[in-house]
């Protein structure tokens, strides 16, 4: 969780560094606020006239939508779906319904690789939020994955009309963790453009750019390095960027490292790959929960089936080994700054 928390704090410092002169210093003053919403800290800068009245909305959406997508809350729309019986009509909220309209979609795409319903395979393997301590002694046995894959079939779940939906298998739970913070930023930023704001938002790491002016993002080290960051990517608004590694919630055990990323046969991935950034150059038409897809999806998929589905997209890629080596595909304005690291 200190790993996580130090990613978030050079993005953001990288962001706010490359766009002060620039967007901030004129006569509308910034605006920023910060949530903890989604697992995460989310934070927003904004200039405009409406900054004041957006950010008041960006917490009330980050809270709403948290709630919706929360398995753990009670209250939440996931949680309703988790806890009921077979064959039971459900009404859910519209943003549930589109949310699971995407991942079914991505599930379909990827052969089942992206999958929303491993939620009890990640209460296994202690990576759900009330079971993560990063202290982990022993590991779940072949048979308990097993047993929790019977269940981890999307196909159970089917989409009816009016925002409504059922199970076919009790067992059915789900979890956003991989999709929400994509989702919720694109909301977040519908309003931004509405209001004509500039700025910047980052969803615990998912970055929206939006408004005139050069951003400068930093993509992270996935390894302790003497480096404060691996690359800098130069872009204009209305840009997404998102990465997933397996140093953002993992554990080590007789000294092999276990990721928070569950792969289709019920194990963390491990595939030389440790750290997946894509890169929306356009919003709109590749969105940021679409982002957040790609970049679990590619992370799971491997090398060569992941950079075929990011390409299907025309998403921008940085792949990073486990040998210290990458791979850029699609990237306009790439800087390396880690120099342990070296380009295939």
């Amino acid at each position: 969780m200190k790993r996580t928390k130090k990613v978030l704090s050079i993005i953001v410092l990288i962001i706010t560094m490359a766009v002060s002169a620039s967007l901030f210093s004129a006569c509308n003053a910034k605006v920023s606020d910060s949530v903890f919403a989604f697992g995460t800290v989310s934070e927003i800068s904004l200039k405009g006239k409406k900054a004041k009245n957006t950010i008041k909305s960006f917490d009330s959406l980050f809270t709403r939508l948290d709630v919706l997508f929360d398995a753990e809350n009670e209250k939440s729309d996931v949680y309703k779906i988790n806890h009921a019986d077979k064959d039971v009509i459900l009404q859910i909220s519209p943003e549930t319904y589109e949310l699971l309209k995407l991942a079914k979609t991505a599930y379909s795409d990827t052969d089942k690789t992206f999958n929303v319903a491993t939620y009890p395979l990640s209460k296994l393997w202690r990576f759900t939020s009330d079971t993560f301590t990063g202290n982990v002694t022993s590991l779940p046995s072949d048979e308990q994955i097993n047993d929790a894959l019977l269940s981890a079939n999307l196909e159970s779940l089917t989409l009816l009309s009016d925002n409504r939906v059922v199970k076919t298998d009790k067992d059915l739970q789900l979890s956003f963790g991989a999709i929400a913070k994509g989702f919720a930023g694109d909301a977040a930023i519908e309003n931004v453009i509405k209001d004509g704001q500039s700025g910047i938002l980052n969803v615990g790491g998912t970055i929206f750019t939006v408004g005139s002016g050069e951003y400068k993002i930093g993509i992270s080290s996935p390894r302790d390095t003497a480096a404060d960051y691996f690359a800098k990517l130069t872009l204009s608004g209305g840009a997404v960027v998102c990465t997933s590694g397996d140093y953002e919630r993992y554990y080590i055990v007789d000294g092999k490292r276990y990721c928070h990323i569950i792969g289709r046969d019920g194990y963390p991935v491990d595939n030389g790959i440790i750290s997946v950034t894509i890169i929306s150059k356009d919003r709109n038409a590749l969105s940021g929960a679409m982002c957040d897809v790609l970049s679990t999806a590619v992370f799971a998929l491997g090398r060569d089936k992941g950079v075929e589905y990011a390409k299907k997209y025309g998403a921008g890629l940085v792949i990073i080994y486990a040998d210290n080596t990458f791979e850029t595909f699609n990237v306009d304005s790439f800087e390396l700054k880690d120099e342990s690291y070296s380009k295939r």
